[in-house]
């Protein structure tokens, strides 16, 4: 059975690798202008920058992390994880480009993330897992006592 589940996982992986070279969706074209957006849309949710002031982030399934630049810039120790290498090289050499030293990025799969955060953040990832509702419980295990939980799931309309 292990071997037949882990068989499964690389298919679903290799998939997915497919569609992000593919589409590649989250390169952004204007670095900045993407942060400001970021900004923009947590002040939205009632998260102002001043909000993420110490706090510990954990972004899963970071693509190529601007939320963590965004959080990082803002006073947060941030690391970041995503199954894509690709994503992860692309994090690291923006860090750098930001001069952003609190931010820190792991090529890692998602169910072997065993720290906890004060914020978790997880963006347009858990409906590509084969049980989506797994993958929320895990995230809400990473969540240190009284920490925040920031979710998004894609439909075929839109993330929400």
């Amino acid at each position: 059975m292990k071997i037949r589940s882990k068989y499964k996982q690389n298919l679903i992986k290799g998939e997915l690798l497919k569609l992000y070279k593919k589409n590649n969706p989250s390169l952004p074209t204007n670095l900045k202008k993407k942060l400001k957006i970021n900004g923009e849309i947590f002040n939205k949710l009632s998260f102002p920058p001043r909000f993420f002031k110490n706090l510990s982030v954990g972004n899963f399934a970071c693509g190529t992390g601007e939320f963590c630049f965004f959080a990082a810039q803002n006073g947060a120790k941030t690391e970041g994880f995503d199954f894509n290498e690709i994503s992860i090289d692309k994090a690291k050499k923006n860090a750098k480009k930001l001069k952003i030293k609190n931010c820190k990025f792991y090529a890692k799969e998602f169910f072997k993330i065993k720290k906890k955060y004060d914020f978790v953040i997880c963006t347009a990832a858990l409906h590509h897992l084969p049980n989506p509702y797994d993958g929320l419980k895990f995230l809400k295990s990473r969540v240190k006592k009284n920490g925040f939980l920031l979710v998004s799931f894609g439909l075929s309309s839109s993330n929400i």
